[in-house]
């Protein structure tokens, strides 16, 4: 605990406080302004220091009840602010989950499609290539046709030699 002197209203008050130097001179500051401020309104003939002082608390008081009502208003408005805050992100995180979901299926029967796409091409190949097979067997039969008519033909008018 600390202890302080302060003036108030020309009175030195001694204060035992755990708040720091500064904090307890604001303090003795904002309640002298106070009474100054009254002052200057109503004057001071007439009217006691002590009468002073409890208009000084009373604007205070009243000052202090604004700050916390304000205080909690502001609080039941961060509330509500948190609130939907949080209700956007979650209802933000279901439409992305939605929109994920609904882009999965699309990547989904994409590849669904592509895999059978890819499936009538391979057999689209096998089916030329067997085609290409066949031509080839084709091809080579009627050269291997050419090429025994060749020979055939080669043989049936080759020259006969003379004999001695």
């Amino acid at each position: 605990m600390n202890k302080y002197s302060i003036m108030i209203c020309g009175q030195a008050l001694n204060l035992v406080s755990d708040e720091s130097e500064d904090y307890v001179r604001d303090i003795a500051r904002t309640i002298n302004g106070t009474v100054r401020e009254f002052n200057s309104r109503h004057g001071t003939k007439g009217i006691s220091e002590e009468t002073r002082l409890i208009y000084a608390a009373i604007q205070l008081s009243d000052e202090l009840f604004k700050a916390r009502a304000e205080s909690a208003r502001l609080a039941e408005e961060r509330r509500f602010i948190q609130a939907e805050a949080e209700t956007a992100a979650a209802e933000a995180a279901a439409a992305v989950e939605k929109e994920s979901k609904a882009a999965a299926k699309k990547v989904s029967e994409a590849a669904s499609e592509a895999a059978r796409k890819i499936a009538a091409l391979e057999e689209a190949v096998k089916a030329l290539e067997a085609e290409r097979d066949a031509l080839q067997a084709e091809h080579d039969a009627f050269r291997a046709e050419e090429n025994r008519r060749k020979s055939n033909t080669r043989q049936r008018y080759k020259p006969s030699k003379p004999q001695p």
